[in-house]
């Protein structure tokens, strides 16, 4: 387990990291599951998963590129990233001030339609935020990045609990969750040369980036719209056919059994990403590594999401309270789908280091098609148990289908290098 290589060192600065930031949430989460009840963390798992679908497409995927630019292109790519996620969050403002009254119609919470003027605020701090975390990435400034998600976390949890005693309700948890993200994104934004990136706001070097990444918003854009609202399916379906306490029990399951494995996997992915490309320039065997990596960090994960899902609604009873033990029993049924969907997201920057783009946006339309299937079988049962069961089956089918054609494009990549 001792780091060896300067690729496993990456890797282990960043879950040092983001094991003290998921440690802190850890940590506050048995006191704000005592705060807040069920039904609150149902409507603010409804509105960061709001946040959620338009935050990645704030920035039209240009992010996705920083790993892949060359040197001279990295600021014209990041000021090119601050104009489009600028102009993209006005539009959502101005979309919600037009029709905010139909907007209000979807959504039956009161206190919720308060927040969703906030939700352009949230977007913008999280595209800045998406678009200059994989330059430090490139530039491997892992022990910036890991002491960020550090104060972000510190911050975003402290908040919570004390704006409770200010106002009751999901005033706290949403006003936290804003206050934690602008100091994280602005500490990001300090990091940065505004001269250099005053300076590369010109736009014929920008007009050229956008010709030369094309793809990435042609395709990335409607790939990832599919991809998060199929990750945040259940919690709309949930929300309107459920209970909101349905909701909230759901959320806090996910929470709970991710936190570990995002640690893990959020870190491996950052520094795999910044190394398969580095492979693939040197025109070395990208496959075999990701092979390699992969053998290496499943049974991580296994030993890491078994031991607790077979105690889960213990634990959770223990830990957070009884109210709180279905979300245990839950986290059991999404378990093996959780586990994929773990594994396979930290190879999922494949299709883009391959120009794949097309192809994977075409599977995410199919797998958002069949998630909407397998969590309508509970809605017409009346019963969220076939729900999860049924969507955590089909992730595992999507999942393994996705890993072996990201493998077989990777294997004839390096076969014809």
């Amino acid at each position: 387990m001792i780091p060896k290589s300067e690729f496993s060192k990456n890797i282990v600065t960043l879950i040092g990291g983001s094991g003290l930031s998921q440690l802190f949430m850890v940590l506050i989460t048995p006191i704000l599951t005592r705060l807040y009840s069920p039904e609150e963390f149902g409507a603010f798992a409804l509105f960061i998963s709001i946040i959620a679908l338009f935050s990645p497409l704030a920035s039209a995927r240009y992010e996705q590129a920083v790993i892949l630019a060359e040197d001279e292109e990295i600021y014209s790519l990041l000021a090119l990233g601050v104009i489009i996620v600028t102009g993209f969050s006005l539009m959502l403002l101005i979309i919600l001030l037009i029709f905010n009254q139909s907007i209000y119609s979807l959504i039956d919470d009161t206190v919720l339609q308060t927040w969703l003027y906030f939700i352009p605020l949230n977007v913008f701090l999280l595209g800045v935020y998406n678009l200059i975390i994989p330059y430090y990435n490139r530039i491997k400034k892992y022990q910036k990045i890991a002491g960020i998600q550090i104060a972000k976390s510190l911050s975003m949890s402290l908040f919570q609990v004390v704006l409770v005693w200010i106002k009751e309700g999901v005033f706290g948890l949403i006003l936290g969750q804003i206050l934690g993200q602008i100091i994280a994104t602005f500490v990001l934004i300090t990091q940065l040369s505004p001269g250099k990136l005053y300076r590369a706001m010109k736009r014929e070097t920008m007009g050229l980036i956008c010709k030369k990444y094309g793809n990435f918003p042609r395709f990335q854009i409607p790939h990832v719209f599919c991809s998060t609202a199929s990750s945040n399916l259940p919690v709309y379906i949930f929300s309107g056919f459920f209970h909101v306490e349905i909701t909230g029990l759901y959320s806090l399951s996910t929470r709970i059994v991710l936190m570990p494995l995002g640690v893990v996997t959020s870190s491996a992915s950052k520094v795999y990403n910044q190394h398969l490309v580095e492979l693939l320039k040197n025109n070395e065997d990208g496959y075999a590594f990701t092979i390699g990596f992969l053998k290496s960090l499943a049974w991580k994960l296994f030993l890491l999401i078994g031991v607790f899902t077979l105690f889960a609604p213990d634990i959770f009873a223990f830990v957070f309270g009884q109210s709180w033990r279905e979300a245990g029993v839950y986290a059991q049924l999404l378990s093996v789908g959780i586990f994929f969907n773990a594994l396979v997201s930290t190879v999922a920057y494949i299709p883009s280091v391959l120009k794949m783009q097309k192809k994977a946006f075409h599977v995410s339309v199919v797998q958002l098609i069949l998630y909407v299937f397998a969590l309508s079988s509970g809605v017409f049962m009346n019963d969220v148990y076939v729900s999860l069961i049924s969507f955590s089956a089909t992730s595992v089918i999507v999942l393994l289908y996705n890993l072996q054609w990201f493998l077989k494009a990777l294997k004839y990549k390096s076969l014809t290098k």
